[in-house]
């Protein structure tokens, strides 16, 4: 027995809209011939609507998001940024080192502490 799949017949249709275009795809939606059902919020933010057809009895959700990614679209970093970035730490890091380093008054505990070169050294002297 072959089954078949009709997508038509999914309610499941969303859409994502920002809150300043959100008239917008009313009237968009409304001009179909939907009508608003049910409006959600949770933490008092607008979170999405149902609108339902009337005659074919299909529905439309529509969420509503904070952040439109169209209009907040900054763009990544490039590796010469990120490389840039990464030294800058290395020499924040590297000072703050320098301030903690060995003083008469104060002495570091590194007795538990063993780099990664360090055991690579013993490995080699066993062999």
């Amino acid at each position: 027995m072959i089954s078949q799949f009709n997508f038509s017949q999914t309610d499941n249709t969303q859409f994502t809209v920002s809150p300043n275009r959100l008239d917008e795809a009313r009237q968009a939606i409304q001009t179909l011939g939907f009508e608003l059902m049910e409006i959600w919020h949770e933490d008092n933010v607008h979170s999405y609507e149902i609108w339902t057809h009337a005659t074919s009895a299909q529905s439309i959700r529509l969420n509503i998001s904070e952040l439109d990614p169209s209009e907040t679209s900054e763009n990544d970093a490039s590796r010469q940024e990120v490389v840039d970035e990464l030294i800058d730490l290395w020499h924040m890091l590297s000072s703050i080192r320098d301030h903690l380093k060995p003083s008469d008054d104060y002495e570091f505990d590194t007795g538990g502490f063993n780099s990664t070169s360090h055991i690579l050294g013993k490995v080699l002297a066993k062999c």
